[in-house]
């Protein structure tokens, strides 16, 4: 009877050892798999940060021919339009394509699911390079044929009509430059704006959004080691991307669809092409 009680007690109180081991290894295990998360940072930032800076910087690396209208997916826009731009702006759209195609881990997304993020986000990404432009000396935007268009010209053209459309661009290159990006700041932006799941056909594209969240945290873990004093800086990076595709969106409509004075829709062309 008492040997009884005693193994009891014995196998009550390995029990209770092994729940505690239990509830100690759960936290151990994932403090491991947040380190080993972490460790992975460095590498994909670097991995973009050089893709960045080699892109930007050197000669474009042509990837073949132009996308097909046919195959852009394009919903509601005038291919013809969006054929011309394309082809316009091609060193452009292929640096883009470069760099897009250099993000860690999209070489294991389907074809399909890349050609859907390559179509969708070439506006977002031309116009976040165009905003990296702007000059804040002189506040103006290189044009193509070597000259510049400062502030107070784009204010003044037209009776003002050219700063009712142009006008936030201006103000949001203004705000890029005071951020004082630096490349690896830029060049994880970028791939997170290239990375957005909420275009058409990809909202199912599980692989592609963890792609993205691995970057987002990469970004974050960055920003938040190399600026410590800085705690809104991560949030305020975060807004500009949004506001970036938002006013993307806006020009997309000018240049493709035609929603504004031919003088207007010349003008951010010109400035679209400066990009190479």
């Amino acid at each position: 009877m008492d040997q009884t009680r005693v193994m009891d007690e014995e196998d009550k109180a390995t029990e209770e050892s092994v729940d505690d081991n239990q509830e100690q290894s759960q936290p151990d295990r994932q403090d491991k798999g947040n380190a080993d998360v972490e460790e992975k940072y460095p590498v994909i930032i670097s991995a973009i940060r050089d893709a960045y800076v080699d892109i930007f910087t050197n000669p474009v690396k042509n990837l073949g021919s132009i996308f097909e209208a046919s195959e852009t997916g394009m919903v509601g826009v005038n291919e013809q339009m969006w054929m011309q731009f394309l082809h316009m702006c091609e060193p452009s759209v292929m640096r883009i394509s470069n760099f897009i195609h250099s993000i860690p881990g999209l070489n294991n997304v389907s074809v399909n699911h890349k050609k859907l993020l390559h179509y969708g986000s070439i506006l977002d990404l031309m116009f976040f390079q165009l905003s990296l432009h702007f000059n804040p000396l002189d506040m103006s935007f290189p044009l193509k044929c070597g000259k510049h268009i400062t502030r107070s010209q784009a204010e003044t053209f037209k009776g003002g009509f050219l700063w009712s459309v142009v006008g936030p661009l201006y103000d949001f290159g203004f705000q890029m430059a005071r951020l004082q990006l630096t490349d690896t700041e830029a060049a994880l932006m970028m791939a997170i704006i290239a990375l957005q799941i909420d275009r058409d056909g990809l909202q199912e594209a599980t692989e592609i959004e963890e792609i993205h969240d691995m970057v987002f945290l990469a970004c974050q873990h960055h920003v938040e080691k190399c600026f410590p004093q800085d705690r809104q800086r991560f949030l305020t990076l975060l807004m500009k991307i949004t506001y970036s595709r938002y006013l993307a969106k806006q020009y997309g409509d000018i240049i493709l669809q035609g929603h504004s004075s031919p003088d207007v829709s010349q003008f951010v062309k010109e400035i679209f092409e400066c990009l190479h």
